[in-house]
This record gives C-alpha cells, sequence and structure tokens, in this order.
C-alpha cells in the first residue's frame, strides 16, 4: 500500500510532467527551445564564470559545506557551488579576462547570487525562523554597509547563528563592492534602489512581485559594468527576463501549489480574492490542456533567449560567445 507521501510525490510529479517543466513534455520543450535558436544550440567551449579551482576556492572561503549542513533545504555542497558558479558566470559576460578588479566581482556576484537564493528559501520555506535575517538585512542596513564598508558597527549580522552565514555572504558582497565604488556615487545608489527594490519584492511588500526574480540578475550586472550605458543594460535586463521565464517554468507546479506569482500564470493578490481565482483558473487551464501548451512555453522561452543573444551581440564579440556558451550550459 503506498503511503501518503509516495501518493502525494506521484502527483506532484503527474502535475509536471502536465504543465511541461518534467518528463517528455520537457524534452520536447528543450529540443524546440534550441531549434528556435541555433546560436545557442551550436555554441562550443569552456562557459564564463569561476573554473573549477576558483569555485573549489570561493567553497572553502565562503564555508559552503558548513552552511549546507546547517541549512539543508537549498542542496548539498556541490548544488551551492552551481548556484554560486552561475553568478559568477552572469556577471564574467561583462569582464575582459585582463581586467584587474575581475576575481574581485566574479566573487562577489558568486556570493550575491548564493545568499539571494538562500534568502529566498528562508523566506518561502520557514518565514517565521527567518525572521531574524529579514531584520538584518532591511534596506537601511545593506545601504549603510555600502556606504560605510570599512566601519565594523555597520557589519550585517544576524542573531540566529545558523542564518548568520547567509548574513555573512551578504556582508561580503557589500563591503567589497561599497569599498571598490566609493568614489562612485552613482553606482552606490543605483545598487542601493535594487537592493531595497528586491527585498521589497521578496516580502511581498511590493507593487513589483517579479522583481525579486529578476532583480539579482541586474544587480550582478551592476556589480560588473555601468548599466547607464545602453547595451549593458540591455543585455542584463534581457539575461533577467530569460532567467524568470527559464525558473517560472521549472517551478510551475510548485508556484501553482504555493500560488506563487509565475511568469506563466500570473501574479496573485492575496488581498485580493479574484486575482486569486483568475490565477488559479489560469493554472487549471494549462493542466486541462497538458501538451496543448508546451509550443507555447517553447516560444516564449526561445524569445526571451533570441533577444538575449542579439543583445549580447550587440555588446562585443566576447560577449556574444560568453553569453551563448552561458545559455547552453543552461539548457544542458
Amino acid at each position: 500500500m503506498l503511503s501518503v507521501t509516495t501518493v502525494s510525490g506521484e502527483t506532484w510529479y503527474w502535475l509536471r510532467r502536465r504543465l511541461g517543466s518534467a518528463g517528455r513534455g520537457r524534452l520536447r520543450i528543450l529540443e524546440r527551445v534550441k531549434e528556435l535558436v541555433p546560436e545557442i544550440r551550436d555554441a562550443e567551449g569552456s562557459p564564463p564564470g569561476f573554473s573549477g579551482p576558483e569555485l573549489s576556492a570561493f567553497s572553502a572561503t565562503c564555508q559552503l559545506p558548513l552552511i549546507a549542513r546547517r541549512l539543508p533545504w537549498r542542496g548539498d555542497a556541490e548544488r551551492l557551488r552551481m548556484v554560486a558558479w552561475w553568478g559568477s558566470a552572469l556577471a564574467d559576460l561583462a569582464l575582459e579576462r585582463q581586467r584587474a578588479d575581475r576575481d574581485c566581482i566574479l566573487s562577489e556576484a558568486a556570493a550575491f547570487n548564493l545568499a539571494v537564493a538562500l534568502f529566498d528559501s528562508a523566506v518561502d520555506g520557514a518565514p517565521a525562523r527567518a525572521r531574524p535575517l529579514v531584520e538584518a538585512l532591511e534596506p537601511r542596513r545593506m545601504t549603510a554597509r555600502l556606504a560605510y564598508p570599512g566601519n565594523p558597527g555597520h557589519r550585517i549580522e544576524c542573531r540566529d547563528p545558523s542564518l548568520d552565514l547567509v548574513a555573512a555572504l551578504f556582508d561580503r558582497v557589500l563591503s567589497s563592492a561599497g569599498r571598490r565604488f566609493g568614489s562612485q556615487p552613482a553606482q552606490l545608489d543605483r545598487c542601493s534602489q535594487l537592493l531595497e527594490t528586491m527585498y521589497r519584492s521578496e516580502l511581498g511588500r511590493s507593487p513589483e512581485p517579479f522583481f525579486a526574480k529578476a532583480g539579482p540578475v541586474i544587480f550582478v550586472g551592476a556589480l560588473a559594468c555601468d548599466l547607464e550605458q545602453r547595451r549593458w543594460r540591455r543585455l542584463y535586463e534581457a539575461l533577467a527576463r530569460v532567467c524568470q521565464l527559464w525558473d517560472d517554468w521549472q517551478d510551475m507546479e510548485e508556484d501553482l501549489r504555493g500560488l506563487a506569482p509565475n511568469s506563466f500564470l500570473g501574479a496573485p493578490r492575496p488581498m485580493a480574492p479574484v486575482g486569486s481565482v483568475a490565477y488559479g483558473l489560469r493554472g487549471l487551464a494549462r493542466v486541462a490542456a497538458g501538451d496543448l501548451c508546451h509550443p507555447g512555453i517553447a516560444a516564449t522561452l526561445a524569445t526571451g533567449f533570441r533577444e538575449t543573444v542579439v543583445a549580447a551581440r550587440d555588446c562585443d564579440p566576447d560577449t556574444y560567445r560568453k553569453t551563448r556558451l552561458l545559455c547552453h550550459e543552461l539548457m544542458d
């Protein structure tokens, strides 16, 4: 006799298959995206970001095995390494190999991507327990750390010893970026604004429910380059969009169950029952239609990838090459 847990697991997997994020439906969507964006399908070479030794050094410095043991809800140490690598790869798109501060920026981007992922999991999985971390990361505290990176009185700390590991990652990023941008007040202001908008979006306090997903990519862009330049802004906004679409496709079943914002389902408003009903109906319609909705998902994803590749081409040949490789890595 099957347990409730087993039945539930099978049910959720069935739902994921219907929505196109698992099984043969997922594979067909991936193949269609590759057909529609051959620049990514045919990309060859080593992806950008941390090399293996660089990633191992980052893992040791930031104590990823210890974080994985204390905060197992985000995955093991290898999973945390991949989240960190992804942040470094996003930043590397805009960096020349010989740039003097390249290693510093890659480290900031890796730590930030990992910190945001851990914060997101804590808030979604155990909001009551995450309260000390939410308080530690109030926008005024993060802005102060950026503005006064050398002042230990502004260090980002959390009174929960386990969650303090996450706070330490944020502190590492903000103090490092604050030192680099010390003579660039416009960069500091931009980073502060992005942090506040992401924070409010993550906690449901913002009219921009999707910025919690797109914002981290744009923030990484702000660490790596001047987003006042149209070519870089266009690239990182396109990357943010495609990463949001990709994550929402993978998480559609989970988001539907939790009535969480999703690019393919919409954004329910807890205080507006009609909005939540409409969201649920869209989800049920997708479940009922099954395979019929999968070509639309593929087309939406392909559009996002194509816009990203075009934006990268308008930057420079090296960025174009690295962007294609990064997107190829994502699809594999």
